[in-house]
């Protein structure tokens, strides 16, 4: 999978209001916290829908994808609104409370922004591309 089509899919992931949550990655029907990548998560945060769609990802390749994750994080990070809080270091911890602050319409809109902005990033949107290095985020695939 592409950069892209991982943020389609985590956006797919919470897209009905029912399947996002805040205040944690995941929860299970019960209510009760668990991984994002549990089977029985089934509702997730921002990071948490990338994370359960990245995980499956690593698994079919065999391989980490820490480089392809930190990249979508950036990304998704970088369409965050003006008015957003930025003093959290990191993309997680910006999305965390972005996530935990606001509301369902304003997450799924920012998924909508990071995808509509990816297309900063093909030549990293492909793990077959001649370079592994993305020059908007610069991540490189190969660290």
């Amino acid at each position: 999978m592409t950069a892209l089509e991982l943020m389609q899919a985590a956006r797919e992931t919470i897209l009905l209001e029912s399947n996002w949550v805040q205040g944690t990655a995941a929860r299970d029907k019960m209510g009760l916290a668990v991984w994002p990548d549990h089977p029985e998560a089934a509702c997730w945060c921002i990071t948490g829908a990338i994370n359960k769609v990245v995980r499956p990802e690593e698994k079919r390749m065999g391989k980490t994808l820490a480089p392809l994750h930190r990249h979508v994080m950036g990304v998704v990070a970088g369409a965050l609104p003006e008015d957003c809080d930025t003093a959290y270091p990191y993309d997680v911890q910006k999305l965390v409370a972005f996530n935990d602050s606001r509301t369902h319409a304003e997450v799924i809109a920012l998924f909508d922004r990071a995808i509509a902005a990816d297309h900063t990033c093909e030549s990293y949107n492909s793990f077959s591309a001649d370079t592994n290095y993305c020059k908007h985020c610069g991540v490189n695939m190969d660290d």
